[in-house]
């Protein structure tokens, strides 16, 4: 196929109306923004298509379909593509989209699923969002502009319940698939670093080689510096993932370790992780996909938390199944030699599964997710207490057993 990408004209419309009809999608609005589309055009046929809506707090993306005949050639990764070029050169906020088929297919653009109500409210206004697209659409943006439009909220704070689990992560159970790259000498940078756990045996593996942990608290980095005991080859500081104070090409490996699922815009914090990555070495992230985790014994009160869980991360503008994205975000971020992988936590012997259950029960009725929780209206403290009542029911019982699935990669620059 001989296939052109190029800006729709007002005689592309009825030729576009019929691929989104074959498509299934919605038709309305589309010949009002014409000036802001593209088609995928073979020789006379238009046989793709994709557009804008342009508001004055952000841009939505619609009607990105293509002939059954031209499927399989790329041609809807170079319409996305083309039409996310163009938001950005307006100068746009973020960009939006309704999606009932095809919430797995933008994450490779960094698009990440999001409550509606934090769409702004001039996209909103929107035929598609108003009547056109079913409630039961799910919604997606993507941040454009320099800084992100909503700053991290770390949804877990920094609890005891919190910090429990962050000091018993090491290498060998937090990032062994990072562990045959740490040879001696190798410079690392560590992001999100919480209490120093995992930074302090990169760094007894990697000495003399230098490694910086960084994190957004500068409480938490007090406390690493003073109670990990790295070495001499380790520090400590407070900094900001998506404008790290240091030069390009610094650092043989950057590392992240459940942090990406935090960010409103995780594409940029890897692509910021690739500049202070020396060409030839590795970034590194492994996140968790809580919708993927599974127990036993059936405990409805932990049915309750995991729901819970996820949409206050949502609400947080963080993705909370981020281990299921994590390849499709590197590839955003310009990665192209990826690795990705996976692993599990495993809780089952009768220590395990008490320290598991008994922090998640303290963590709802005492943590920052405890008080988000019954400020924004979406439990009651009586909720709380029986989801912690849940977990510890659970960790008693004798065949208990928890898997938490996380995704993984490993990215050469």
């Amino acid at each position: 196929m001989n296939v052109h990408i190029e800006r729709a004209s007002e005689a592309d419309g009825p030729s576009m109306q019929q691929l989104l009809r074959e498509a299934g999608l919605p038709i309305d609005g589309l010949c009002e923004n014409l000036h802001t589309a593209f088609v995928a055009r073979d020789g006379a046929d238009v046989v793709g298509c994709a557009a804008l809506e342009v508001y004055a707090d952000g841009v939505l993306l619609r009607s990105v379909a293509v002939a059954s005949a031209a499927r399989g050639h790329g041609l809807g990764h170079r319409l996305t593509d083309a039409a996310i070029t163009l938001a950005q050169s307006l100068g746009t906020p973020a960009v939006f989209l309704l999606t009932t088929t095809a919430e797995s297919y933008f994450p490779r653009f960094g698009f990440v699923p999001m409550p509606r109500e934090q769409v702004p409210t001039g996209v909103q206004q929107s035929i598609e969002f108003r009547s056109a697209c079913p409630s039961s659409a799910v919604v997606m943006g993507r941040t454009l502009r320099d800084e992100p439009e909503k700053p991290m909220t770390y949804t877990h704070g920094h609890h005891e319940s919190v910090l429990r689990s962050h000091k018993w992560r090491t290498l060998d159970n937090s990032a062994a698939y990072l562990a045959p790259h740490l040879t001696p000498g190798t410079s690392v940078l560590d992001l999100g670093c919480g209490p120093g756990t995992i930074t302090a045996d990169i760094g007894r593996r990697v000495a003399p080689g230098r490694v910086l942990g960084i994190d957004t608290s500068a409480a938490v980095i007090e406390e690493a510096r003073r109670d990990t005991g790295g070495g001499p080859n380790v520090e400590f500081s407070v900094g900001d993932l998506y404008a790290l104070e240091m030069d390009d090409h610094t650092f043989d490996v950057v590392h992240a370790h459940q942090v990406l699922q935090h960010l409103p815009d995780p594409v940029r914090a890897l692509r910021e992780m690739k500049r202070v990555c020396k060409p030839g070495g590795l970034v590194a992230a492994r996140d968790g996909d809580y919708d993927a985790f599974r127990w036993y014994p059936d405990e409805p009160a932990i049915d309750f938390w995991l729901a819970l869980y996820r949409k206050i991360a949502r609400r947080n503008a963080g993705e909370p199944d981020a281990g299921r994205f994590l390849l499709a975000w590197a590839h955003a971020a310009g990665f192209d030699d990826v690795q990705p992988g996976a692993s599990v936590w495993c809780f089952a012997t009768p220590d395990d599964r008490a320290w598991w259950g008994g922090l998640w029960a303290d963590r709802m009725t005492e943590s920052a997710i405890a008080r988000q929780a019954v400020t924004d209206g979406l439990a009651t403290e009586k909720e709380l207490r029986e989801i912690a009542e849940g977990w510890r029911r659970w960790a008693m019982h004798p065949d208990a057993w928890y898997a938490v699935l996380h995704g993984e990669i490993l990215c050469r620059c």
